[in-house]
């Protein structure tokens, strides 16, 4: 008997696709993971959205993206270091010459 998810798929199914998407020479870990409901009902329509192939996926793109944002911090962090905090000049400066941030 396969384990079924909320929305009707065995565990097994879910697998299978959450395993294509992943880069066949990564080494792949199963674990289990506790989430507020309100937390996976946003993963759930995101996959719906094709905004991910799955749940494991969804979660492997946010620690990526984590991940890439405490890269940017450390950068930026050592360029102050190096540098010296940005003058207002250069804030107002960057602030015309960069596009608007997006939100997610």
């Amino acid at each position: 008997m396969f384990l079924r998810s909320i929305w009707g798929n065995s565990i097994a199914d879910d697998y299978q696709e959450t395993a294509s998407w992943y880069d066949t020479g990564m080494t792949m870990t199963k674990i289990a993971i506790t989430l507020p409901e309100e937390e996976l009902v946003k993963v759930h329509r995101a996959i719906r959205a094709g905004r991910a192939d799955s749940v494991s996926g969804y979660i492997a793109r946010a620690l990526a993206e984590n991940a890439r944002q405490e890269s940017l911090r450390d950068l930026v962090r050592d360029l102050i270091a190096e540098h010296g905090e940005p003058t207002q000049q250069e804030k107002k400066w960057a602030k015309r010459a960069l596009p608007p941030r997006r939100r997610g």
